[in-house]
């Protein structure tokens, strides 16, 4: 069995050539003789090459012209039957034209070491200078001879400068590119740090700028948490798995502290000039691993706090979540009036004494969390308001851990202005940011179909029947008026059974003229009318007005004079009714009119001969 070969070269090997430059070289075996060579050929297409077995069988020759530029490797294999060898061939084409390849430089920081460097590409390497612009102070240009330059130093002051490089290799035209070059502040550090919980303390902080932007690094004292997500408790549950691996990555991951002092973690996230408060959810490591293996729910893990920071001072403060949110308020049906509403929290589910408290300006004298009737003789839980807000709790010292929620919607008792209880539910939606308040229905207000004023005329001693004042909108439930102001009139006022009119019953009275409001009402609103009665002189001695009850209804306004019909006895004859066919006697024949406006008139007209219509 034949040694197995073996590449003289070792493991790997690089050349590179210009594009169009002829190509020749070898690839020297040592022990035995290959007998195949293998390689995937595919990886060298476009470069211009052939790889081939020589035919003495003791190395690999490559040949032919440079083609595309660009980068082109495989793995060759020569074997043979006592074993084989393995290579890593990589071929280089080289563009001849000069170009900058660096797109940008990254920011420096002022009074930090930098170094940038910057590439190009062509044959043969070019030389580089800067030919335009100067660079910040402190920093300074170097051509390293291989197509490469650095810039490097410590920059002494914050700004920006502007340079133009220039690339030439007196082959091909020569290339150039601006660059922008911004030295940012250095670090700030903030030594006055408060913290209001044990659970969220930082024990490091500083300012940082980039780019234009300012970045807040901060170190939590402690192990329990890796992971931060910049929002509210909502937000976060809401957001879901924000692990950059498993969820969407919008968490602030945490990292072992290097430029602040040892810590569990570092955090940076990005802040805004002045004064401001940051609401932070930060992540339970521990519930957070036995959500990932299904123990407990991703919310169990999150803990709302908040860091307020000012960059001008500089100073941060960190504690449990504690904000008021403005709400959007709704109300519906009998309630109270609410000009303004907001919620204010402390805490979320998962802290100790979590609090979750409803404050709405309102016209109401007080508020209970319960029923009307109970809060009509409660002893203690009526909120009264103060300067014109009521506050009461929806949530208030719930047990770590329960996970608690604001309700659905909650049973709350308003004592109106005019010392009544009312029932409504309040319901509050956090994300939604509103609160609806339902009271109980009310329902359209009752009006006169009259409008504002009625004309009732009688005669005095007449039976009045068929009356009514007709109602729109709303069922009343009410009627209200002065009866003494009717008092001599005989007139009766009373709201039918179905509350659609106010019926008018009686006999008139005294002769005279009597006025008085007449009001309508039920939970939804009231309507008042003027009503005038005039009572008018009796009729002749001897004749008797009677009210047959099918008169038009007196919501109707007349607008055309009618006939009543009457009987009157005039000696012993009886005289017929205006509205009979036949008269029998030559007697005076007394008829009544009614004209429009309800004035009654007698008038006489005599016959002299029996007559038959």
């Amino acid at each position: 069995m034949p040694d197995a070969p073996a590449f003289h070269n070792g493991g790997a090997y690089f050349f590179e050539k210009t594009e169009g430059a002829e190509v020749s070289e070898e690839l020297p075996l040592t022990g035995g003789k290959a007998a195949s060579l293998s390689y995937d050929r595919s990886q060298f297409e476009g470069s211009g090459i052939a790889i081939d077995l020589a035919s003495t069988k003791d190395k690999v020759v490559i040949s032919g012209t440079a083609g595309q530029p660009g980068t082109y490797a495989a793995d060759l294999t020569v074997s043979n039957g006592g074993g084989s060898a393995t290579l890593r061939l990589t071929f280089a084409v080289d563009s001849k034209q000069v170009t900058i390849a660096t797109e940008s430089l990254p920011a420096a920081t002022a009074g930090k070491a930098y170094s940038a460097k910057i590439e190009t590409t062509g044959w043969t390497r070019p030389m580089l200078m800067v030919t335009k612009g100067s660079l910040p102070a402190g920093l300074a240009f170097t051509d390293n001879g291989d197509g490469t330059a650095t810039i490097s130093g410590t920059p002494t002051e914050a700004g920006a400068s502007t340079i133009t490089v220039w690339a030439s290799n007196a082959v091909s035209a020569d290339a150039t590119k601006v660059f922008t070059l911004t030295v940012d502040e250095p670090p700030t550090p903030i030594t006055d740090i408060t913290n209001k919980t044990g659970m969220f303390k930082v024990s490091a902080a500083q300012l940082e700028t980039a780019d234009g932007q300012t970045y807040l690094r901060f170190t939590l004292g402690g192990k329990g948490y890796h992971e931060l997500f910049q929002g509210t408790y909502e937000e976060a549950v809401a957001n879901g798995d924000g692990t950059a691996d498993k969820g969407n990555g919008t968490w602030i991951h945490g990292a072992t502290p290097v430029t602040l002092s040892a810590g569990a973690c570092e955090f940076v996230m990005p802040v805004q000039s002045g004064k401001h408060t940051y609401a932070i959810t930060a992540v339970s490591n521990s519930y957070y691993e036995k959500y990932l293996s299904g123990a407990n729910p991703l919310a169990r893990a999150f803990y709302p706090r908040y860091l307020t920071l000012d960059t001008d001072a500089p100073t941060i403060e960190s504690g449990d979540y504690n904000a008021t949110s403005a709400l959007a308020a709704t109300v519906t049906g009998k309630a109270p009036a609410v000009t303004a509403a907001a919620l204010n929290t402390v805490g979320g589910p998962n802290s100790n004494g979590y609090q979750e408290n409803l404050a709405l300006t309102t016209d109401a004298q007080a508020a209970y969390v319960g029923t009307a009737s109970a809060a009509s003789t409660a002893t203690e839980g009526v909120v009264a308001a103060s300067d014109g807000v009521i506050t009461f709790d929806l949530i208030r010292g719930d047990t770590f851990g329960t996970g608690g929620t604001i309700p659905d919607s909650l049973a709350v008792a308003f004592k109106l202005a005019d010392g009544t209880w009312v029932d409504t539910t309040v319901a509050v939606s956090k994300s939604a940011k509103t609160v609806a308040i339902a009271g109980e229905e009310v329902p359209d207000a009752p009006a006169f179909a009259n409008g504002g004023a009625f004309n009732l005329e009688v005669k005095e001693g007449q039976e009045i029947k068929g009356r009514s004042l007709s109602l729109k909108g709303g069922t009343a439930t009410n009627l209200s008026y002065d009866k003494s102001l009717l008092e001599g009139s005989g007139v009766v006022l009373a709201l039918n059974e179905d509350g659609t009119k106010v019926t008018m019953t009686g006999t008139a009275g005294t002769v005279g003229t009597y006025t008085v409001p007449v009001t309508v009402s039920n939970a939804g609103g009231s309507a008042t009318l003027t009503l005038t009665v005039t009572v008018g002189t009796a009729l002749p001695g001897g004749l008797t007005y009677t009210e047959n009850g099918d008169s038009p209804d007196q919501a109707a306004t007349p607008s055309t004079s009618s006939t009543v019909r009457t009987t009157a006895n005039v000696g012993t004859q009886s005289v017929p009714r205006a509205g009979d066919r036949t008269l029998t006697t030559p007697v005076a024949a007394l008829f009544i009119a009614l004209i429009a406006g309800g004035t009654a008139a007698l008038i006489a007209r005599r016959y002299r001969r029996p007559h038959r219509r």
